[in-house]
């Protein structure tokens, strides 16, 4: 799957206009989350990025803007996550992921990357969220984190 994300990022014309900070902050987020358990989520700081992209912090703010403003339209099918009784239900395997496979593909503008500060008791709980779905082409629409 790194190699699809990878050929995404090189391949689509949506980054084409991505400064060439922005896409350095994007080709080091994705190759951070290539050693992740989870890999649409790297508990990595902003300030961490930044010293690998070696940026300075406006220009680090200005690339991070650029890559939460970034949205790409593909075809894709919604993830359902009210069951039955309107309570909340949990995508998994067993579910279909909360896919209905019957539904038609719809065009569907869905974002990237996200990145989320930390909460003001523990700056470390800041994350990367990344859009493993539309990078890997599954035709599911994840809600954004």
């Amino acid at each position: 799957m790194y190699f699809i994300i990878r050929n995404s990022l090189w391949s689509w014309p949506e980054f084409l206009g991505l400064g060439p900070k922005a896409r350095l902050i994007l080709d080091i987020i994705i190759e951070l989350a290539r050693d992740e358990a989870f890999p649409w989520y790297v508990n990595v700081q902003a300030r961490e990025v930044m010293k690998l992209a070696r940026t300075n912090h406006a220009t680090m703010a200005a690339s991070v803007r650029d890559l939460q403003c970034l949205a790409v339209t593909r075809a894709a099918r919604r993830i359902k996550l009210l069951g039955a009784a309107a309570a909340p239900v949990w995508p998994k395997r067993s579910n279909n992921w909360r896919v209905d496979a019957n539904e038609q593909l719809q065009p569907i503008a869905q974002w990237v990357v996200r990145y989320r500060r930390g909460i003001p008791c523990n700056a470390n709980r800041a994350a990367w969220w990344i859009n493993y779905d539309l990078l890997c082409r599954t035709q599911t629409r994840h809600p954004p984190p």
